[in-house]
């Protein structure tokens, strides 16, 4: 005999993330120094935009009541075209489909994070916030669902925060490409405010560096392409 492992239990460890950025606190009113809030948050009036993919539209998360009770999801938009926005047509849809036609489920994690319903101690941070569906992951149509879950919010007069996990690492990364101009715009537009993931690049060389000087005053580099192309 060489090596014997017991097949033991694995416990669930997602469950530190409230403490670690004391959003538990928030929950039960109090600020990271245990001062009184005016109330305890948990998102509710709030509309929370996920532009993403990779949703499951009837999973528990999404749902009031401990996951029983009714959807939390307020508006889903694929396109400038497509787009469900009342209850009615909400239900219609969630009927009828059970995901957002992709076999990711990147978008149901983010939601996870940060708006799901806490059932037995697991849950997101605005666990009670109302959800807004941005699905894809082009610049044409994640621009068009920014701007209409913003214009959604504005018209119902609730404030809005739209989160999105997604990016690439082409580009300046400086604010100046198209879609980072036009998130600055709706930004301005409706006042909204919008958070995006750092990305998971750290590890990756997407920069180039050097430090010039009266004798070397330019710089080139060369392009490696990272499949094969005709």
């Amino acid at each position: 005999v060489v090596w014997i492992e017991v097949s033991d239990e694995q416990e669930e460890e997602s469950d530190v993330a409230m403490q670690a950025t004391h959003a538990d606190w928030v929950h039960q009113g109090e600020d990271n120094a245990g001062n009184r809030l005016l109330s305890p948050y948990h998102g509710k009036g709030v509309l929370l935009g996920i532009i993403d993919s990779g949703f499951e539209f009837n999973h528990m998360a999404n749902c009031a009541d401990e996951g029983m009770g009714d959807t939390r999801i307020k508006y889903i938009s694929f396109s400038a075209d497509e787009v469900y926005s009342t209850p009615s047509a909400i239900n219609y849809f969630l009927s009828t489909n059970t995901n957002d036609r992709t076999d990711s489920s990147h978008g149901q994690h983010v939601l996870g994070i940060a708006a799901g319903t806490i059932i037995d101690g697991y849950g997101g941070t605005a666990d009670q916030a109302d959800i807004a569906l941005g699905v894809g992951n082009t610049r044409t149509n994640m621009v068009a669902n920014i701007q209409n879950i913003a214009k959604f919010a504005h018209d119902n007069n609730q404030p809005c925060v739209i989160s999105m996990s997604l990016g690439n690492k082409l580009g300046g990364h400086d604010g100046t490409n198209v879609i980072a101009q036009a998130i600055d715009e709706v930004v301005q537009q409706y006042g909204i405010l919008y958070t995006i993931s750092c990305g998971n690049y750290g590890s990756y060389k997407t920069s180039i560096a050097k430090d010039f000087t009266q004798s070397s005053k330019s710089v080139a580099t060369l392009v490696r392409p990272t499949t094969a192309s005709t």
